[in-house]
This record gives structure tokens, sequence and C-alpha cells, in this order.
């Protein structure tokens, strides 16, 4: 599944399960896991060591 098109569906407000039923397959885990790391990254101190 093409994350583009996932963040395209969720920014217009489609709801994660609506999207996922025109993906056969264990898609649910995955976009699940790469929403997780996509809102830990908006948490990190991006200003490196030192």
């Amino acid at each position: 599944m093409p994350v583009e098109i996932l963040i395209q569906h969720l920014a217009a407000g489609d709801l994660l399960d609506e999207f996922l039923e025109g993906f056969p397959g264990p898609f649910r885990e995955q976009a699940v896991a790469y929403l997780e790391d996509a809102a830990g990254f908006g948490r990190c101190d991006h200003r490196g060591v030192g």
C-alpha cells in the first residue's frame, strides 16, 4: 500500500478501517505502525547532540 495514498485519505477525513477495506491482506498492522512512527517523529528532538 503506498503511504502517500494512505495519508491523502486520512487527510480527507477517511477512517483507517474504511481505507483498508480496499486493500486485502495484513495492511492494518503496517499502517498503524507507520502512523505511530510518524506521530513519534514529531515529538523527537532533531537538533542533534552537542
